[in-house]
């Protein structure tokens, strides 16, 4: 079984990894995108041990879910009340991958778009998102995840024909061990960004395209 997100871009030909006998497959990228905070607070609260680095484009596995699972895991979150975000899929991921094991794809080949501060920088600067996506190393991955704004710069460069024309990328890769967010790593990472955020970061350094 192998789920995708909507703001997917396959560059090249490729080939699917083999799905694991046991264990989910995820993509990999360098932050947390576990939202919102009260949710995540109540799979701690939970004792649920969560995946660090989870990415939602991409998960493939065998489709032998326990339902029951899940539905203890979705009473734990927060039931009927919890928040109708798309990343709470993510904490979903997370909780999945810690339970059943598995792997990240190799991020070289199932790559995820991250908003690095030069590119924040770039943008401010007048740099558009289409130029941003030109310096993208985009012709040995099989799977490019335009997560966020880079969404929106995906479909306009394919309506321009701006990508380079596909090869053939159909290597199997090795996949990365999961690796836990500790409640101690998320409350230091939620400091941070809460300091970030009082001082105006964010505000100033906002996506233009």
């Amino acid at each position: 079984m192998i789920i995708l997100d909507p703001d997917l871009y396959f560059p090249n030909y490729f080939a699917f990894e083999q799905t694991p006998k046991e264990g989910v497959l995820l993509m990999w990228q360098p932050p947390s995108c576990l939202l919102p905070h009260e949710v995540v607070m109540s799979a701690y609260g939970a004792s649920i041990r969560l995946a660090h680095h989870v990415d939602i484009g991409v998960a493939q596995l065998r489709n032998d879910l326990d339902l029951d699972w899940f539905d203890w895991l979705i009473a734990n979150l927060g039931g009927s009340g919890i928040p109708r975000v798309m990343h709470v899929e993510a904490i979903v991921w997370a909780a999945l991958a810690m339970r059943v094991g598995g792997g990240y794809f190799d991020p070289d080949y199932w790559y995820c778009w991250r908003y690095r501060q030069w590119k924040r920088v770039a943008l401010r600067l007048g740099m558009s998102g289409i130029r941003l996506l030109k310096v993208e190393k985009l012709d040995s991955v099989k799977c490019f995840h335009a997560s966020g704004v880079a969404k929106w710069w995906v479909e306009e460069a394919c309506r321009r024909q701006l990508f380079h024309m596909p090869r053939s990328v159909v290597t199997p890769s090795v996949p990365m061990p999961f690796e836990e967010l500790t409640l101690a790593e998320y409350e230091s990472d939620q400091r941070l960004k809460r300091l970030i955020r009082k001082l105006g970061y964010y505000k100033i350094m906002s996506a233009r395209a």
